[in-house]
């Protein structure tokens, strides 16, 4: 997890720098992170938009990498208030989608997901608790590139996703801002 931390910050970095670039009145002055793990998405986030963010959420099913993000926010020592104000870590999603955020981010997260069932289920709770952005971010792979597509495909309501007990879940109606490269 360590070892991907450089570029995981890159690419945060540069599509957060491109929402800049193309909506330059966005101030977002709250943050959800899905799968947040050492908090990458909040530094990244900070390095852009610091004089706006006042609340993050982070939601990392390990409770390992919770503490060990916390630990980095408060300057390595749990003695020390957190270095960006309004940090919160959970376990799981919040129950009930009263709650909504500015900026929505998913990164590198998808792919842990057990199944096609269960990423359509968390895409529609974070397009829930998506005011302004969802960010959603993969391996630069065959799999992660079929995972963005399936994402954004279900966001865009060209998707309907059945599931095995004859359900239906289609999602309100989104608009691709960009596949962004790298560099």
């Amino acid at each position: 997890m360590i070892v991907r931390t450089p570029a995981e910050y890159a690419a945060l970095s540069r599509v957060f720098h491109e929402i800049v670039h193309r909506d330059p009145h966005f101030k977002p002055m709250t943050l959800f992170d899905f799968g947040s793990g050492i908090g990458s998405v909040v530094w990244a986030a900070q390095l852009v938009w610091s004089s706006s963010l006042i609340e993050h959420m982070c939601v990392d099913a390990s409770r390992e990498m919770n503490d060990i993000a916390e630990v980095l926010i408060k300057k390595g020592s749990a003695k020390h208030a957190p270095i960006f104000p309004g940090i919160y870590f959970r376990q799981f999603l919040p129950v009930g989608t009263d709650a909504e955020y500015d900026l929505t981010v998913s990164s590198y997260s998808l792919l842990e997901l057990p199944s096609a069932a269960s990423r359509m289920e968390i895409l529609d709770k974070l397009w829930k608790k998506t005011k302004k952005y969802l960010v959603l971010l993969e391996s630069g792979s065959n799999a992660g590139f079929q995972v963005v597509n399936e994402a954004r495909d279900f966001i865009l309501g060209t998707h309907i996703h059945k599931f095995d007990d004859g359900d239906e879940m289609r999602s309100r109606q989104g608009h691709a801002f960009a596949p962004v490269t790298p560099f």
